[in-house]
């Protein structure tokens, strides 16, 4: 469902290429649902048939406004197993907020994202397992790898669009991140989180 307050927005260019002289306004919400029968599980293995139900939920709010892009966005998702097992339920969830200015009307624009993940929401070895996301080995204090679950995974982002010709069809990036992993305590093992910085830059030509 797309909701347009003051008339329809591009859904297709994500930054204000075309410094939008009328403010406009998205919100956007969208549902799903799938159903099955499955004869596998998490690890490939053949096992008598059982049904699953995967069901999530989307809300957007998307912002174009004389060079200001902002999209915002939250999404939540729950994955059921019909199974006899220690763990059969398990959510997930998830955001992002993007941001962009042109500081040279449709040629220069400088952007920001943050975003984060949370992998299962209050796992356990039993729930990392059966849902196929599986334990990660990290370095312990005394130099081996030990079994610890995965928590959240982050981004803080900042960059800069260069824009030629007309439109998205041709672009120079650059761009900066943090981006951060958590871990959560396991059988008295509690790691440190992890954190990374990146430098990517992209170009991108479109006949």
């Amino acid at each position: 469902l797309h909701v347009y307050p003051f008339g329809a927005v591009n859904m297709q260019n994500e930054g204000d290429v075309e410094h939008t002289e009328r403010f406009k306004l998205a919100f956007i919400a969208s549902i799903y649902r799938d159903d099955k029968v499955r004869r596998l599980d998490a690890a490939g293995v053949a096992v008598p048939p059982y049904d699953t139900r995967d069901t999530g939920h989307d809300l957007s709010v998307l912002l174009h406004y004389r060079g200001f892009y902002a999209a915002l966005e939250w999404a939540a998702e729950t994955y059921e197993m019909e199974r006899d097992l220690p763990a059969n339920t398990f959510d997930r969830e998830a955001w992002r907020a993007n941001f962009g200015y042109f500081v040279v009307r449709s040629r220069v624009e400088l952007v920001g994202r943050v975003a984060k993940v949370q992998r299962l929401k209050d796992p356990t070895r039993d729930a990392a397992v059966e849902s196929g996301l599986g334990l990660v080995r990290v370095l312990d204090d005394s130099g081996d790898y030990s079994d610890t679950l995965e928590g959240t995974l982050s981004e803080a982002t900042v960059g800069v669009n260069l824009y030629f010709g007309e439109g998205h069809q041709h672009k120079l990036f650059f761009d900066c991140s943090r981006l951060g992993r958590s871990f959560e305590p396991l059988d008295g093992f509690d790691p440190a989180d992890q954190e990374d910085t990146r430098f990517r830059s992209m170009v991108q030509l479109k006949f």
